[in-house]
This record gives structure tokens, C-alpha cells and sequence, in this order.
């Protein structure tokens, strides 16, 4: 590699890095692009070869493509979701103290903490109830030894039964909601408060403002709703065929090849809506 060529890659990774620093998601995605393309010239600079250059930018694409597929097929999501009362909330969980002081303004009020745990993650859920609007929301944590991450979300439903829900979960989320939610995934909001706006859009939207059913406000009433929700999804995957039971193990279910595919393609559209 010549010094022109070696200056040639470096202005493209440095052009790249300049543009992951914009707030525009075109940008971002633009100075990814230029990362990749440095790295592919750079391998045809040292090897003379356009088509090893090729591959590395096919292997951009190829390699965390087949390692989360490799990851799907090794998940495994038990049987049973118990959720479980817990007495306090994760150390980890710095952001709940003040999350939960905003729901208070907004008229919220905790009424149980409890936890799902699984041997690959933790689920902490805090619950609120409004003791006079008909919304329900609740502070989540997702977490394990490596890592975690907390998202906020609120529902209501109507008169048909439906649920229509908000939330701000951050990553790709790997099973499919049944038929009776309505999802609206709201990542601009930069409040709880802005989260709660964009839910009362949702329900406007879809003209269902006016005819929403007044739930009980009680922990048990909400640690309910919770865990018929989860195990409503759950069912609904099986029969969708995104889940399929674990042959070895029958206290577990792993991710059938139609989930696997189903679940990456949904990895790459978030990827490419960045």
C-alpha cells in the first residue's frame, strides 16, 4: 500500500467518523457505509484483488447475520413466566428513583415491584396504576451479568378487550404481539411525560380515546394484567410457529427456524431505520 492510498483510507475513516457525530440518522448510517468501504478499499489496496474486497463487505453484512442466528438457536424461553413480588428493586436500576418521581407528577402511582427470571436474563417490572384516567404503565429493567437496559410503557384498553400499547422498549424486540395489542414503539420521546403524549396520540389516532374500560387499580388487579399479557404472547408464538417446543428439555422453548428468520429480519430493519 502506497502512502497516497494509506492517506486515501484514512480520510474516508476519518469522513465516516465525522458523520456518525450528526444527530440526522442518514448521516450515521452514511459514515457506517464509509467504515466499511475504508476497510474493503483497504483490503484491495494490500491485496490487488477487487474480490477480497468484495468479501470483506459482504462479511460486514454475513458475519453478525450469522452469529445472531447462531445466538437464536442456542436461546432457549421457559415454559412458564412466573412473576414473582419482590421486595426491592436492582442495585443496577439507577434511573428508577427518578422515573418513579416522574410518574408521580403525571398522577401514577407504584403499586407492586415484582421479577420474571429466566437463566439467560432478569425482568424487573415496577406497576402503576391512575387512580382517575384509564392508563396503566409500568418501569422495566432487563438485565443479566453483562449488561441491562430499562424501558418505560403505557396501555389501556377499550371496549372490545383490545390493549393498546406504548412503549420505548430500545432494542429489537424478539417475539410477535397477539392480535388484541395494538403496539406503538415511540423512540424520539425524551421524557415519560413526552411517552405519555404519544400514547394519548396513539389512542386519538385510532379514535379509541373516548371509549376506554376503567380497570382496577389494585397490585393484584395489575401483577394480573402483567402476567395474563405475558402468557397470552407466549401462546400466540407457539401457535404462530415463532417458538417450538424443546425437544430435550419440557420446561423451555427454543426458536424455530421461522422465528430465527423472522426475528433477524426484524434485527436488520431497526438496523437499517437508525
Amino acid at each position: 500500500m502506497t502512502l497516497v492510498q494509506l492517506l486515501i483510507c484514512g480520510g474516508i475513516i476519518l469522513a465516516g467518523y465525522a458523520l456518525m457525530q450528526w444527530p440526522s440518522s442518514l448521516m450515521r448510517k452514511t459514515g457506517v457505509l464509509f467504515f466499511c468501504g475504508a476497510s474493503a478499499l483497504g483490503v484491495y489496496y494490500l491485496s490487488g484483488q477487487w474480490w477480497l474486497g468484495f468479501i470483506v463487505l459482504v462479511g460486514w453484512v454475513l458475519f453478525p447475520v450469522s452469529e445472531l442466528i447462531y445466538i437464536l438457536r442456542k436461546l432457549r424461553v421457559p415454559r412458564d413466566r412466573i412473576l414473582e413480588v419482590v421486595p426491592r428493586a436492582p442495585e443496577q436500576f439507577e434511573e428508577l428513583h427518578g422515573l418513579t418521581h416522574d410518574m408521580a407528577q403525571l398522577g401514577f402511582r407504584p403499586v407492586e415491584d415484582c421479577e420474571w427470571y429466566s437463566p439467560m436474563h432478569t425482568q424487573f417490572y415496577r406497576l402503576f396504576v391512575h387512580e382517575s384516567e384509564p392508563y396503566h404503565a409500568g418501569l422495566s429493567y432487563i438485565y443479566n451479568e453483562q449488561f441491562g437496559f430499562h424501558f418505560v410503557s403505557f396501555s389501556s384498553q377499550d371496549n372490545s378487550g383490545r390493549v393498546w400499547l406504548t412503549w420505548d422498549y430500545p432494542l429489537t424486540y424478539g417475539l410477535k404481539m397477539p392480535p388484541d395489542v395494538a403496539l406503538f414503539r415511540a423512540l424520539d420521546c425524551d421524557t415519560v411525560s413526552d411517552l405519555l403524549e404519544q400514547h394519548k396520540e396513539f389512542l386519538a389516532i385510532n379514535n379509541v380515546e373516548g371509549g376506554l374500560v376503567p380497570t382496577p387499580v389494585s397490585a393484584e388487579a395489575a401483577r394480573a394484567r402483567l402476567d395474563l399479557a405475558l402468557r397470552k404472547q407466549l401462546d400466540y408464538n407457539l401457535h404462530e410457529g415463532i417458538l417450538s417446543p424443546e425437544r430435550i428439555s419440557q420446561e423451555s422453548f427454543r426458536y424455530s427456524w421461522r422465528g430465527t428468520l423472522y426475528v433477524t429480519s426484524q434485527v436488520l430493519r431497526d438496523l437499517v431505520r437508525l
